[in-house]
């Protein structure tokens, strides 16, 4: 009775219009009632089953957000722009636009580990390499590396940790390479991968929540480089305010790491612009805009996870932009390479 009232309270609520409070405290995170629900809104994106594990998903946030006064004190600088003359197209997709860049189009899974933060940075450190070598550094670097050697930005895979510290380490320290499980390079990712069977739930087992505590300082036996000379630095990093200022960077230096809020609907998406339907949410989480456009009148983003490609659109998602949905805009994280 519930679902249905709520569903005919939100009939007609189309077209990315903003949703009125309702409470939503009885909905389940993953459920059959929290699915129902989102798409009784009949609003500008569809839910179903995704994850089967209400434990494994409070890994899948791990962003931290730390005063204001330290976090400027780690950033370089941080950039607004609000002028109305900039000219910036309808639709962008970096994939389109740096086609030979692989580390664009390609979605990690964070497994079970709070890693968002360093996963999605490291993945668009990748992609601004190769993007700023004009394709000639095509490499994925190495999240185990952040995870592990990086002190003072996390506490491995248990708290998360923070985005804008993995930067002042590419920078300070460099980062060698090292992609998806056993994808290869230099410290490739350790932890298993979700998978899931047919049209069935995606399962993370227990076994996959573990910690990384040892920072290594060596390449994998068999790399054909070693640490020190597999680094790759980072020149400098800067906060993005605003959706044209991250409009503006994407286009002119390739994608950018976004903090959101994490609502408990979320896990659910399946295709859509997504925008939040319920009150709970699980902290914040750290996502790679790529690009954006619009979709029958709603400006959206369009964003990686780092949920494996069994979530949402093969791993990708679109989310309402403009009206900062789930404070995305507040916070995009960037930084150029040294080339």
């Amino acid at each position: 009775m519930f679902i249905l009232i709520v569903g005919l309270i939100f009939i007609g609520l189309t077209n990315g219009k903003t949703l009125s409070s309702v409470n939503t405290t009885n909905l389940t995170p993953l459920s059959n009632e929290i699915v129902d629900y989102v798409n009784s809104l009949n609003t500008t994106w569809k839910a179903g089953t995704n994850f089967d594990d209400l434990q494994y998903i409070k890994k899948l946030n791990g962003t931290l957000k730390e005063p204001e006064n330290l976090f400027n004190s780690t950033i370089n600088e941080t950039i607004t722009i609000t002028n109305e003359k900039i000219n910036l197209p309808e639709h962008f997709d970096a994939r389109e636009v740096w086609p030979n860049c692989d580390s664009i189009a390609t979605i990690r899974d964070q497994g079970g580990c709070a890693a968002c933060w360093a996963v999605n940075t490291v993945s668009i450190m990748s992609d601004r390499l190769c993007i700023k070598s004009n394709g000639t550094i095509n490499v994925q670097l190495s999240a185990e590396e952040v995870l592990t050697c990086c002190h003072n930005c996390s506490n491995g895979c248990v708290n998360g940790g923070f985005a804008h510290k993995a930067f002042s380490y590419w920078i300070d320290h460099g980062i060698v390479t090292g992609g998806s499980y056993q994808g290869g390079g230099c410290l490739p990712y350790t932890i298993y991968p979700c998978t899931r069977q047919g049209d069935g739930p995606i399962t993370c087992k227990q076994s996959n929540l573990i910690r990384l505590s040892t920072c290594r300082n060596e390449c994998a036996s068999g790399y054909n480089k070693n640490y020190t000379d597999d680094k790759y630095f980072g020149k400098n990093s800067y906060n993005l305010v605003g959706p044209k200022s991250i409009m503006l960077d994407i286009m002119t230096n390739g994608p950018v790491a976004a903090r959101m809020k994490l609502y408990n609907d979320l896990y659910s998406y399946k295709s859509g612009i997504y925008q939040q339907t319920v009150n709970e949410d699980d902290g914040y989480h750290t996502v790679k805009l790529i690009g954006w456009g619009n979709d029958q009148g709603v400006d959206y983003w369009l964003a990686a996870n780092s949920w494996g490609t069994y979530w949402g659109d093969k791993g990708f998602f679109k989310i309402k932009r403009g009206e900062n949905e789930c404070e995305i805009e507040n916070e995009g994280i960037a930084g150029l390479p040294r080339i």
